[in-house]
């Protein structure tokens, strides 16, 4: 038997690339891997001995970390040390440098009285050349003054004279008052003729300036003694100056001590009959006191009405009746009267105020109501009635508020009359107004014919006056407003500017002087109207702004005050009434 093997296969033979990719690895990653361990193992002999040294490294480095840690430990305690060291050597800075600044505060104050001290002691010392030296030379002037006798009017130097058997002496320069009279004198010699040994004589001036002598001391009544002269055994040998000035004044005091006695001596009989004038008085006084108690007492009762209201004085009750009386009388009853009613509107005064000047009311009639911002104010406590035209509020009063004054049964008459006068081309001259207001109005008038200035006399006699001034055709460019106030009574008239169709309500109790300046439109209509101080630099307080239809009627109003601005819009009906107006608040 015969067997035949066939045998078919592929050539096994590798490639050395092929060969080299058998594994997990490839020959390129195992050489980089033994590449870096050659490099790890360095100089050591094999890996083992350099792990070896760098552990004996890493134990030896980790000693120094121990011991750098424990010396950073100490000085972190030294630094803390150190710091708390430092807040109190700061502290001590912060109050060294308080106690410094209180010593340079002293210094300042020591140089300063210092600096007064040498002013003072150079003020002192004056053209000498120190104070001690000048002290040494006003204490020799003082000492040599003290030593020093005065000399006014005194008697000195006698000298004998033998040809005619008498004595000169020297009278010194001097001024006496005699009887309230000054007497002056200048030095001057005196004789005193025909001596006798032994005697004294004795010197005098009188009140008309001559001098005399006299063996007798006794003052005549229009002189006083000076001096005298004693003359001994012999004048030759024996001549003596005296000095008997006791006084440089003579006669006031003794003339008034006298005439004053003879005053208290009459003093006392006129005491004496006024001491027996009071007894009989008080005698009769004592008769009448128990009708004086029965008086008091009835008095007392009648300071208090039926509503248990006490007056102050029984005269406060009467005048109070007879003010209610007086109203009833000239309005009718109370039911009947009138109420007058007065506001001061916000922001229409240039400052606080206290005063509020009103149409005459009655002071105590409890008729008047006063408001500030709708709150009732009391009398007495809030605002005292000061005069029948003014109250006064006892604090400032804003020039925001509103101050509102309701008067019932006012005394102001709010029915007024009103007689007219002209000049002789028919123009207005005086308007006067009886009742109401009581105020007379005069006008004056340029030579043109149009007005000039309008004088206005108020019930008090106080007069006001407002200017006119005009441009070249005629028209009104600034009013002057020496402080004429206006009031609105009701069922009464206000006096208006109405050729200008404006008021000036807000111009109220000012009293200011004032100047109005006007601006118009081509067409003759009102443009603007400015109110100004007349200060140096005038200061603007009100203006207000006018606009108009076609057919001339005013469209818009605008007012700017107190830095507010407020429009109003005006609409009219097919008749040209006013039939709405819009206020809004705009800004300009």
């Amino acid at each position: 038997m015969s067997v035949r093997i066939n045998q078919s296969h592929t050539s096994s033979v590798k490639s050395h690339k092929e060969l080299s990719d058998v594994g997990l690895r490839s020959h390129d990653e195992i050489d980089s891997y033994l590449a870096e361990l050659d490099k790890a193992r360095g100089p050591a002999t094999d890996l083992g001995e350099r792990i070896s040294n760098i552990e004996q490294s890493a134990n030896e480095s980790q000693g120094a970390v121990t011991e750098h840690e424990q010396r950073l430990d100490d000085i972190e305690t030294k630094v803390n040390s150190n710091r708390s060291r430092l807040d109190n050597v700061q502290q001590d800075v912060l109050v060294a440098r308080s106690d410094v600044s209180t010593l340079n505060e002293k210094q300042k104050d020591h140089e300063k009285r210092l600096t007064l001290v040498e002013t003072e002691v150079q003020d002192a010392r004056g053209a000498e050349s120190s104070l001690q030296f000048r002290l040494d030379t006003l204490e020799k002037s003082v000492e040599l003054a003290g030593n020093q006798s005065i000399q006014d009017l005194s008697v000195s130097r006698p000298v004998y004279l033998s040809s005619n058997n008498s004595v000169e002496v020297t009278i010194h320069a001097g001024r006496a008052s005699i009887n309230k009279r000054i007497v002056d004198q200048f030095s001057q010699s005196y004789i005193i003729p025909d001596i006798t040994e032994n005697t004294t004589y004795y010197i005098f001036l009188h009140e008309n300036g001559r001098f005399s002598y006299s063996t007798d001391r006794e003052e005549p009544q229009d002189a006083i003694i000076i001096g005298g002269l004693d003359v001994g055994l012999s004048p030759t040998t024996s001549l003596t100056a005296r000095d008997f000035r006791y006084f440089l004044t003579k006669g006031s005091v003794e003339n008034d001590m006298s005439a004053l006695g003879v005053r208290v001596s009459d003093l006392e009989t006129v005491v004496a009959n006024h001491t027996t004038t009071v007894d009989k008085h008080e005698h009769a006084i004592l008769g009448l006191q128990p009708q004086l108690d029965e008086l008091t007492e009835e008095v007392e009762l009648s300071r208090q009405d039926k509503n248990g209201v006490v007056y102050d004085a029984l005269k406060d009750r009467l005048d109070n009746m007879q003010s209610r009386l007086e109203l009833a009388e000239s309005r009718g009853t109370i039911e009947h009267q009138s109420v007058f009613h007065y506001t001061s509107s916000p922001n229409s005064r240039l400052s606080t105020v206290r005063d509020f000047q009103i149409p005459r009311y009655v002071i105590g009639a409890n008729s008047t109501e006063v408001f500030l911002d709708g709150i009732r104010m009391d009398v007495g406590d809030d605002y005292i009635e000061y005069s029948d035209t003014l109250i006064r509020f006892t604090f400032d009063v804003p020039k925001e508020a509103r101050v509102t004054v309701i008067s019932r049964g006012s005394i102001i008459n709010s029915t007024s009359t009103t007689d007219y006068t002209y000049y002789p081309d028919g123009k207005m001259h005086i308007e006067q107004i009886n009742g109401g207001v009581n105020r007379k109005v005069e006008y004056f008038y340029t030579p043109d014919g149009n007005l000039e200035r309008q004088e206005i006399t108020e019930s008090n006699g106080q007069v006001k006056s407002v200017e006119y001034q005009r441009d070249s055709a005629g028209k009104v460019v600034r009013e002057v407003n020496n402080g004429a106030a206006y009031y609105v009574l009701q069922g009464g008239a206000t006096f208006d500017d109405t050729d200008l169709q404006r008021r000036l309500s807000f111009l109220e109790e000012t009293g200011l002087d004032l100047d109005i300046v006007y601006s118009y439109f081509s067409n003759g209509d009102i443009q603007s109207e400015e109110v100004l101080t007349v200060d140096t630099v005038p200061q603007l307080l009100k203006k207000t702004m006018f606009s108009y239809n076609a057919d001339g009627t005013v469209k818009t109003e605008t007012l700017i005050y107190d830095g507010q601005s407020i429009q109003k819009t005006f609409e009219y009906d097919a008749n040209g009434n006013i039939k709405q107006v819009r206020i809004r608040k705009v800004v300009i």
